[in-house]
């Protein structure tokens, strides 16, 4: 039986200090890695890096910031493996464990990580807040949404290739929910979603400034509902826009 390939994509604004760990890691840990594609929206030396760690690797280099949702989306456009994963570029999630996911992944289904399992295991802990605020962020998905998955923000997500490539062009919101916007789209889709518990370590270099983001996620996962579930799209986007402009100008 021919094993099926891996992409991973990976979104990395201004991570030269974490990259090179994270790609070495991948490279020595996952079998039958077809590509590593590193989506680069930044004015640090991580394209440097990542050449110097991974001649193979591909980078996709732009100018303008494109934020997390669209630098994946511009990667899964550019994979060409049967199975193919996102994660996030700060080496929180060993690469074992990449690996152990792509395992589980099934014809019809689509793999999420979790670190609210209890058979997660959290090496390093996130601080209280966020732990706080990421339990309160799931009960207010699954009101909304009925997504029934613990974790939707987690940096590891696994899917067949053909799946996502038609799931991503489905997918209108790309700021803080995105994520949740992929699992939305992808069970409309069809897909069964298995969230899986991981090892974790909380990694530090976060770019995440909590107190102006936590807000501007639930602004965001409304803003999904909205446009998901009502008719006058370019409306409600605009007012979502404003109120996330607002918020973030006067924080």
């Amino acid at each position: 039986m021919v094993e099926k390939s891996v992409s991973i994509v990976i979104p990395a604004y201004n991570e030269e200090r974490r990259i090179e760990g994270t790609i070495g890691n991948l490279l020595n840990g996952v079998s039958n890695l077809k590509e590593i594609i590193v989506v680069f929206d930044g004015t640090d030396k991580t394209p440097e890096i990542v050449k110097a760690t991974c001649p193979d690797c591909i980078i996709l280099q732009f100018e303008h910031r494109l934020g997390k949702g669209r630098a994946i989306k511009e990667g899964i456009g550019k994979a060409t493996g049967d199975i193919v994963a996102y994660l996030d570029a700060d080496g929180s999630i060993p690469s074992h464990e990449v690996q152990r996911l792509i395992g589980l992944l099934e014809e019809g289904n689509f793999v999420v990580s979790s670190r609210w399992r209890k058979d997660s295991k959290i090496r390093v802990k996130q601080p209280f807040h966020r732990i706080f605020f990421g339990r309160i962020f799931h009960y207010f998905v699954f009101f909304l949404f009925r997504i029934d998955l613990k974790d939707t923000q987690c940096g590891l997500k696994i899917f067949g290739g053909k799946n996502i490539k038609e799931v991503i062009q489905k997918v209108n919101v790309f700021d803080w929910a995105f994520d949740v916007s992929v699992i939305y789209h992808s069970m409309k889709y069809g897909l069964t979603p298995t969230e899986v518990g991981i090892e974790w370590n909380n990694e530090d270099g976060s770019k995440l400034k909590v107190f102006k983001t936590i807000p501007s996620m639930f602004i965001s996962v409304i803003g999904m509902w909205f446009i998901n579930k009502h008719s006058n799209l370019s409306k409600i986007k605009t007012i979502i826009k404003k109120l996330e402009s607002e918020f973030l100008h006067d924080n």
